[in-house]
């Protein structure tokens, strides 16, 4: 029997043209101000070209390269979603190491499509492999 790799839906359906124009692309750890409110970019590659998790006023947003689960767990990128989902979690994990010196300091986890996280744990317990549930704020 020979196993292939799954086709991606994001491959079969293509990049598109979206008519927007890149001025300048974020730098790993890069820091920018939005009015009043200081943000950290960090590249997250491996769900789509580009993805990126932003860290602004103790949330930091995910987009669609993870979801929180019914369990109060982080789930990864969707594996048909997503260009290459060994490096969507690779990235997950080197993510929450950067982040573990300041995870007191992280409040919530926004995502896309699904609902926020109280704190880190979550994603540190993804990036352990721990089963466990997130702590009560």
């Amino acid at each position: 029997m020979v196993l292939h790799r799954p086709v991606e839906l994001a491959f079969l359906m293509g990049k598109k043209n979206s008519g927007i124009h890149v001025a300048r692309y974020l730098q790993e750890g890069e820091v920018f101000q939005r009015g009043n409110v200081m943000v950290t970019a960090y590249l997250i590659p491996g769900h789509t070209d580009g993805s990126a998790a932003y860290l602004a006023a103790g949330t930091l947003y995910l987009g669609d390269s993870a979801d929180s689960a019914k369990d109060g767990s982080l789930l990864p990128a969707k594996r048909f979603l997503s260009n290459d989902i060994e490096q969507n979690h690779a990235s997950l994990k080197r993510l929450a190491e950067k982040l573990k010196p300041q995870a007191s300091q992280i409040e919530f986890m926004e995502f896309a499509h699904s609902g926020p996280l109280p704190g880190i744990a979550p994603l540190l317990n993804f990036a352990n492999n721990t089963p466990t549930k997130p702590t009560a704020q």
